[in-house]
């Protein structure tokens, strides 16, 4: 299993951000307007206005279809959870089984840290062929064991990345979109095989879409009407959150390349570029708020 790591005052010294993924902070790029995020992430304005249009039609009433129970308790343990996850990831993308075991066996972990004062999990990049740190202070919920999985992804997407010859940090949308992804393998393996977890993480995932494809929606779309406002890692949310879905109910066969450095990008064929391009030739749906792809 990972190398736990006990103490959360042993924890890395990071940059914390107010929202979202923590990284070092050399590894954070500070982007401080909107033209810099854009090229960062490899995307045009239009494509992201017809993108966030396009979502705004897809969640309008998503408060109201939003399931009660969100942070459903459970008795899966920390260790337990974090093997459910490489599980979930294994079974749902077996080309990726070989990294996601590497993942699982050395990634350092600190998941039931003792006095934290850190409430929010990350996932700390130590550089090129580094093993991953993933911290998340785990409280027997549906909410943590999501996070979790959310975190795993992280930390499968920079393993599976140290496998290229060059480091090259993989942009905030396609990492956060490997993250998304995580998530829904959880879900897809509670529903086929750990059934008592399944509701409870609906829940809590479908709750989380109001965070991540209502308000940060919102934030990134007020950036964009006036982009004079400073860089904020929410922005990278919604657009990551809404191509993650598309991917696993359209893509499936595609969502191991997701997650190396020169795999799938903003700007491929399966990219949210050619995504954006597809709603000129018609109304379509990219988003729906429905239980995650069955197969």
């Amino acid at each position: 299993m990972s190398n736990t790591v006990p103490d959360g005052s042993l924890i890395p010294l990071v940059s914390l951000e107010d929202t979202g993924e923590r990284l070092p902070s050399s590894c954070i790029t500070r982007e401080t307007d909107l033209s810099r995020w854009l090229a960062l992430n490899r995307l045009e304005k239009t494509s992201c206005l017809k993108l966030l249009d396009q979502l705004l039609l897809d969640t309008f009433g998503i408060a109201t279809e939003t399931p009660g129970i969100s942070n459903e308790v459970t008795t899966v343990d920390p260790s337990h959870a974090w093997k459910i996850c490489c599980d979930a990831i294994s079974s749902s993308i077996p080309s990726l089984r070989p990294v996601v075991e590497k993942t699982f066996t050395e990634t350092s972990t600190c998941l039931r840290p003792r006095n934290s004062t850190i409430s929010q999990s990350f996932t700390y990049d130590r550089g090129f062929h580094r093993v991953p740190f993933v911290y998340v202070d785990y409280s027997y919920s549906s909410k943590s064991l999501i996070s979790l999985a959310h975190e795993f992804g992280h930390a499968l997407q920079i393993t599976a990345s140290n496998d290229s010859d060059v480091y090259a940090r993989m942009p905030p949308i396609s990492r956060e979109c490997c993250a998304f992804v995580a998530e829904h393998c959880l879900i897809d393996y509670a529903r086929h095989s750990a059934p008592v977890l399944f509701s409870g993480l609906v829940a809590a995932w479908a709750k989380d879409n109001l965070y991540y494809l209502v308000d940060n929606a919102e934030t990134l779309k007020r950036a964009f009407n006036k982009d004079t406002l400073s860089y904020h890692y929410s922005w990278n949310y919604p657009l990551a959150r809404l191509w993650s879905h598309w991917l696993w109910n359209e893509r499936h066969d595609n969502l191991a390349d997701l997650f190396h450095t020169n795999g799938t990008s903003s700007e491929d064929i399966w990219g949210l570029k050619n995504i954006a391009s597809s709603l000129d030739s018609g109304p379509s749906t990219l988003y729906s708020q429905t239980v995650p792809r069955d197969d």
